[in-house]
């Protein structure tokens, strides 16, 4: 019984914690496009859609934020600020794995900057440049394959993806195995 308990707890902070790390990476790959977004798509609606694309990604990380600090209250920890503690705790694991990728893929001088002798203000913004860094080295080859379909396409694909996204955030979701 305890166990099943531990595990539902380890469940409830690992679907808290991914709210919040998505909202962050949302609006971290939003500063990582580039500002000529809209040159990728037809010239006559080019700028509407990036203009849609990222108020779409701003809305939902906002959204993952405001459900994020609903839920937040409600895990089973005797303050906030354990509850805070469990979901960080989580997610620097993810972050770990995250160096990890990003120590392979080369990035200049990353590990060296994200020591523990830094200030949590210069980690956090060298974490944001090499998260930024790793988006956009995912999302150009994203892009330019959508370039290469119809627009009514690849906004159906993008927009089925988000909304299982919100779902499995929400707990809506089947699970995959």
């Amino acid at each position: 019984m305890e166990e099943e308990v531990a595990e539902r707890l380890q469940q409830a902070v690992e679907v808290v914690a991914e709210m919040q790390l998505t909202a962050e990476q949302l609006k971290t790959g939003l500063r990582a496009l580039p500002a000529s977004l809209g040159a990728l798509f037809p010239k006559d609606s080019g700028l509407q859609i990036a203009a849609d694309i990222r108020d779409t990604a701003k809305r939902y990380s906002g959204d993952l934020r405001n459900r994020a600090a609903v839920e937040l209250p409600l895990l089973p920890f005797s303050s906030e600020l354990q509850a805070q503690a469990a979901c960080d705790v989580r997610n620097a694991r993810y972050n770990r794995r995250l160096q990890a990728v990003v120590d392979e893929l080369g990035a200049e001088g990353a590990s060296s900057s994200m020591s523990s002798t830094s200030s949590l203000p210069d980690r956090l913004n060298q974490a944001e440049k090499v998260a930024g860094k790793f988006v956009a080295r995912r999302i150009k080859p994203a892009l330019q394959r959508a370039r290469e379909k119809e627009l009514g396409q690849v906004l159906s694909e993008s927009g089925q993806y988000l909304r299982g996204l919100w779902a499995r955030l929400n707990g809506s979701g089947g699970r995959r195995p």
